[in-house]
């Protein structure tokens, strides 16, 4: 996917027929995740795909397949939104364990009651409050870029929104022109590249 990603590693992709649909495969067992700080994203990052999170919660990386980063450079007024998004999909959530902790019950209960009667207002107020009680809670770390994060993709580029998501486990450290070259090329409506791109891969002890 041009100015995102290239991905490789579905054992079903060798001989796969033209236009079949490929990303599912696997050899059957997931990797735990590995989150380190100031291992990110960057522009030529190696990174393990994965299963959503819906799905895979633990953020599990798939034994096999894996993608390369080629993303795009930011300016800081985007990430500082990026910031912004990432800390309120943080409250969010923090709100939703809240509101499904059993000690909030009738917090949760007052909330459907109000919506059905259409006290939007009084609604709002609650959400207010509880926002408020999530953001002082140990649990609520606003999210900032490092100065690392913020060199990187102000320079080189890559994909910040997926730090923290998913497994970075190498770095490319040259042939960048190889990732663009491949992420340039035309693909039909599910990514997959025209014609057939292959990958060899030679692990060095």
């Amino acid at each position: 996917i041009k100015d995102f990603m290239i991905q490789g590693g579905d054992p079903d992709s060798k001989g796969a027929e033209a236009g079949a649909r490929l990303g599912n495969g696997g050899p059957g067992y997931q990797l735990p995740a590995e989150f380190v700080d100031g291992i990110v994203h960057k522009k030529g990052a190696l990174a393990a795909a994965r299963e959503g999170d819906q799905v895979n919660p633990e953020r599990k990386s798939s034994g096999s397949q894996f993608y390369l980063v080629q993303g795009k450079v930011y300016n800081m007024q985007v990430l500082q939104q990026m910031e912004a998004k990432f800390e309120q999909r943080q409250i969010m959530q923090l709100m939703n364990a809240y509101f499904q902790d059993p000690a909030n019950a009738e917090t949760l209960n007052k909330v459907k009651t109000l919506q059905q009667e259409e006290k939007f207002d009084e609604v709002n107020a609650i959400y207010l409050e509880v926002q408020n009680i999530v953001k002082a809670s140990p649990d609520y770390k606003p999210y900032k870029f490092t100065e690392a994060q913020v060199e990187a993709y102000t320079t080189v580029g890559g994909t910040p929104h997926l730090d923290g998501a998913y497994t970075v486990f190498g770095q490319v450290i040259e042939g960048f022109e190889v990732i663009d070259s491949i992420a340039s090329q035309s693909t039909d409506k599910n990514d997959r590249p025209l014609e057939d791109i292959d990958m060899k891969i030679e692990v060095v002890k």
